[in-house]
């Protein structure tokens, strides 16, 4: 029996958007990887946004101890009607399906908080953009969020962590907070 589950989403192709050119190298690392590590991978390519959250949904019927989820896609941020009480605008960030449609990061993890995956380890990793489409110039670059770091019992950096404790979310980002910018010479996504 395998070590966990690993279900791998890689949306390379999409309609009315750019071809995200080096994802399915990045698939074939992800893939090596988690076999080695002795997971059973589950594959898809090119899925709508229904597919996707589709795909979350069937997790709960996973006999697995671990459950691993990777999405690379192109991303977006959408404007959500809230307005902080500083005034500024909350956003929720959005996965891009195949069909150019999009699916919440937060409506995706809300489907694995259910009484079949209860207690079982849950990791997310997510490579899609969180840029503003229609904001201004700052807003339409992704500059990264702060993710927590420890090493040798002390803290890199102060962070804020998910509350959910079998739950780790990871979004790409440098160690900067810079933008990581993907490479497309057939190389993936840089280390």
């Amino acid at each position: 029996m395998a070590f966990g589950s690993a279900i791998i989403i890689v949306n390379n192709v999409f309609e009315g958007r750019n071809i995200r050119n080096g994802a399915d190298k990045d698939y074939n690392n992800m893939k090596q990887m988690f076999e080695e590590l002795g997971f059973e991978v589950k594959p898809h390519f090119n899925k709508t946004a229904l597919e996707i959250q589709t795909e979350f949904q069937k997790a709960s019927s996973i006999q697995s101890g671990i459950i691993v989820f990777v999405i690379s896609a192109h991303g977006e941020e959408s404007h959500l009607a809230n307005i902080n009480s500083d005034g500024t605008k909350v956003y929720d960030q959005m996965i891009v399906g195949y069909d150019g449609q999009t699916v919440s990061v937060n409506y995706l993890l809300s489907l694995l908080d259910n009484d079949a995956l209860k207690g079982k380890t849950k990791l997310c990793f997510i490579q899609a953009c969180r840029s503003i489409k229609n904001g201004d110039k700052a807003q339409q670059v992704d500059l990264g969020v702060t993710v927590g770091v420890w090493t040798c019992c002390k803290s890199v950096k102060q962070k804020s962590m998910t509350k959910k404790t079998t739950l780790c979310v990871t979004k790409q980002t440098t160690w900067d907070l810079k933008v990581k910018m993907r490479q497309t010479q057939e190389k993936g996504t840089p280390e």
